[in-house]
This record gives C-alpha cells, structure tokens and sequence, in this order.
C-alpha cells in the first residue's frame, strides 16, 4: 500500500514551516497554493482534511466532495 499526501496552505509562512518539516518525511509530497487547483489535479482523492475559519470551510469542504 502507498500512502501520497498534498497539501495546501495560503498563508505563505505556515506553508514554509510545514515544507521544512515534512520534506525530510515525505520528500514527494505535492504542495498546491489554491485548494481547487490541487482538487483539479489530483482526481484519486481518499480523503481531505479541511483546517480553515469557518467562513472557508464549507466552500472547501464542498468542492472536495464533488
């Protein structure tokens, strides 16, 4: 079993400390700076993890489930 993960983060300074901190980890992670582009790309989804202000987060969580 292989396990592939993305993420993406719009403020710039967390999405650099999460870099530093997993590229070690998980050196062929996919990192996207719009939500819909990584939706757009990566159609073989399992699961989405949505950790954003609730004014975002159905948005997101809907274009996810789509």
């Amino acid at each position: 079993m292989s396990i592939e993960v993305s993420y993406c983060i719009v403020n710039t300074e967390q999405r650099d400390l999460l870099r530093r901190f997993v590229t070690d980890q998980i050196p062929r992670m996919a990192r996207y700076h719009d939500y819909r582009e990584m939706l757009e790309k990566q159609k073989d989804i399992d699961a989405v993890v949505v950790a954003t202000p609730d004014h975002m987060h159905a948005v997101i969580a809907s274009a996810a489930m789509s």
